[in-house]
Order: C-alpha cells, then structure tokens, then sequence
C-alpha cells in the first residue's frame, strides 16, 4: 500500500510511471478523453486508486495517415497520390460492386476500358479507399490503324467512305457526324 501511516509494515511504493503504447488510423481516443489525429509522444494521465497511491501514464502514439486521393493523370491512367514506402494498393471497379481489378496493384493505373475505378491504399494495416474517378477512355482512329492497319479515306468526306479492314474477321461500324448523329450502322 501507500498509505505510511499504515499499522502492517509494507512495503512502500512510490507512484509508478507506465508508457501506453499505440497504433491507430486516423484518430485515437485515449483514457483522458481527448481525440488524437497525429502522433503523441508527451500526452500525460493520472490514475489515482483509493489508497492515494497514483500512476503516471504517459502516451506514445503513432498515428498512421493513410492518403488515399487520386490523381487523374490522363484519359487511361489514374496514380493513388500515397507513395510512402511500404503502402500497397489494389484497383477497385466501382461499377462492380468494387470488386478488385485483377492484377492492378500498383500505384500507377492504366486501363483501355472506360469505367468507374478507385484504389484501396493500405500502410500499416491501416486502409482507405479513395473517391471513384470515371475514366472516358475510347480508342481512337489513329490506335486503331497502328494495330489492324485500318485504312479509312478521305477523312473528312461528304460522300463516299472507303474503309480498308484487313485481317479483321469480325467489326460493327458506327459512323458519326461531328454533332453525334448516327449517319451508318453495320455489323
């Protein structure tokens, strides 16, 4: 016990000092009511039992600050701003219930396909998943002619169309005006 006025012989013990050490996402809430958002190293309690003895609990908190933005690099390729050593991602589809975009685990998305994408960071077992971010990307005439030596000419015409397909077995045309309008459709 503390208390020296005691009539036993105890043995007496001076207050106690403990270090309460934790790891959190985001915020903590610790036993002196406060919320913690960074790290703390100094915070200090005082616990005092019914003997008057008391114990010094000093904090030492590591907080972990997942960034999980996105940054919209061009019309196929989103980057997860979060670079810190250590921090994993994985590409989610958000047209798909999120499901994982299989083998897109890097910091750096690309995708031909147009949808609706956001990464899930992950440092220190902490994890945020990021605002979904539309990525509009269609292929366009100058991809097409580099892979299947499309050939397709005058561009622009106001009659006749000659569209060269080689080595294509299968295609549905679509040709637009500059307004959008629907001008021929064939498969």
């Amino acid at each position: 016990g503390c208390d020296s006025n005691a009539t036993l012989y105890l043995t007496i013990s001076p207050s106690t000092s403990v270090t309460d050490v934790v790891e959190a996402c985001d915020s903590f809430v610790w036993i002196d009511g406060n919320t913690y958002t960074s790290s703390n190293n100094s915070a200090k309690y005082t616990l005092m039992n019914a003997a008057g003895c008391d114990s010094i609990v000093t904090l030492d908190l590591t907080i972990t600050d997942v960034n999980a933005s996105v940054l919209y690099v061009n019309d196929s390729t989103l980057q997860a701003a979060q670079v810190t050593q250590g921090t994993t991602y994985q590409w989610l589809d958000c047209n798909d219930n999120f499901a994982q975009v299989t083998g897109e685990n890097n910091a750096l998305f690309t995708t031909r396909n147009s949808g609706y994408f956001a990464v899930k960071v992950t440092l220190n077992n902490c994890s945020k998943i990021s605002d979904c971010i539309t990525i509009s990307s269609t292929v366009g005439l100058d991809d097409l002619q580099k892979k299947y030596k499309i050939k397709l000419y005058p561009n622009p015409t106001t009659n006749d169309l000659t569209i060269s397909l080689k080595g294509i077995d299968f295609v549905d045309i679509v040709i637009l005006d500059i307004s959008g309008k629907v001008l021929f459709q064939k498969s």
